[in-house]
């Protein structure tokens, strides 16, 4: 064995370090770390150079990822209800319904739109990525005013 072995409590412990500033991690960044600490094991067993992956005996941290609003609901209520010219609405609708963010609203141009499929195609997102952002659910929901 060339890889010292590791038990499920030295690992769970290694989650649960304290970070930067001494602050507990969250139940999120621990089950990242367990993630990326199982996938290494994968791939030192894929290498032979250990027999078990000791994570899959970790205790898993209960994740929350409830995304809080951007805005409340009466508030979106009200700023989708104003009189809104079709364009601004479209702008509103990409950033809110198909969840563009602002750098990508401001790329955006005629040749992204793919209308046959109802995708934005070839537009750089977040993180260097390309995928096709589908707009043709939004558009039905503004061209029937909501």
């Amino acid at each position: 064995m060339l890889v010292e072995e590791i038990d499920a409590d030295t690992i769970e412990r290694f989650m649960g370090r304290p970070r930067r500033g001494g602050i507990t991690p969250s139940p999120a960044t621990q089950d990242r770390d367990r993630i990326a600490i199982s996938t290494f094991y994968k791939y030192l067993i894929s290498r032979g150079l250990v027999v078990d992956n000791p994570v899959a005996n970790v205790g898993v941290p209960k994740v929350r990822n409830r995304q809080p609003k951007a805005i409340p609901d009466d508030v979106w209520t009200q700023l989708w209800s104003a009189d809104l010219a079709r364009e601004d609405r479209v702008w509103l609708g990409l950033s809110c319904f198909a969840g563009l963010r602002r750098r990508e609203l401001v790329s955006v141009g005629p040749r992204h739109f793919v209308l046959d499929t109802a995708t934005i195609n070839h537009l750089e997102r977040k993180g260097g990525g390309t995928y096709p952002v589908e707009y043709g659910e939004m558009a039905k929901v503004i061209s029937n005013g909501l």
